[in-house]
């Protein structure tokens, strides 16, 4: 089983970290821990995930080094490799581009994109990158009435997507209106394509 063990080990550091690298981790670095321990039901070595997240910073537990944020694009690099094995259907994503914008959210959202081919993927989000994959779009909202916070949650269809894009680019009007639109039908024909082919 360690011989199993480490030669999965090994091709994972590579996949994860060249994954990582297109989540927007420039020259991060996952690798797997295995220390000897005595010999049970769960072979003879315990497993920690190690990472460097930035050039020059030492490395070191995944669970210790890694914010919110961080941790969830770990956890999508992962899923993104074994989701082929994995039989969970379901996956949950908070906030997973916390400390993200630009490029970096692109690339988030486009690998979120790919994992929902496989997976039912549910997910957090305040950026209107990673919102526009959305198959379906829904808004959490919170209201005080009679002193007791409400938590409303709503899917948004068609024009009151547009606006909720829009609101999330921040950008107000007609404009914003068109702008969001016009974003979301680009977003709608790669996927027409993917899913005929």
């Amino acid at each position: 089983m360690t011989k199993a063990r480490r030669a999965i080990a090994a091709r994972l550091e590579k996949q994860v970290s060249t994954v990582m690298e297109q989540l927007g981790f420039n020259a991060a670095r996952f690798t797997i821990e295995m220390r000897p321990v005595q010999i049970g039901p769960a072979g003879q070595e315990t497993i920690e995930f190690l990472v460097s997240l930035n050039p020059g910073a030492p490395g070191g537990p995944l669970r210790k080094i890694a914010s919110g944020g961080e941790l969830s694009r770990v956890a999508l690099a992962l899923k993104q490799i074994l989701a082929e094995g994995d039989e969970l259907p379901t996956l949950l994503f908070d906030e997973i581009d916390a400390g993200i914008g630009g490029t970096t959210a692109e690339a988030v959202a486009e690998s979120l994109e790919r994992l929902s081919r496989k997976k039912q993927v549910v997910l957090v989000t305040h950026l209107h990158q990673i919102a526009k994959e959305a198959d379906r779009h829904f808004t959490v909202t919170k209201q005080v009435i009679g002193g007791e916070t409400i938590v409303r949650i709503g899917e948004v269809r068609k024009t009151e997507r547009e606006a909720e894009i829009a609101r999330m680019l921040g950008r107000t009007g007609a404009e914003g209106l068109a702008f969001a639109k016009a974003l979301l039908r680009r977003e709608a024909a790669p996927k027409a394509v993917a899913r005929a082919t």
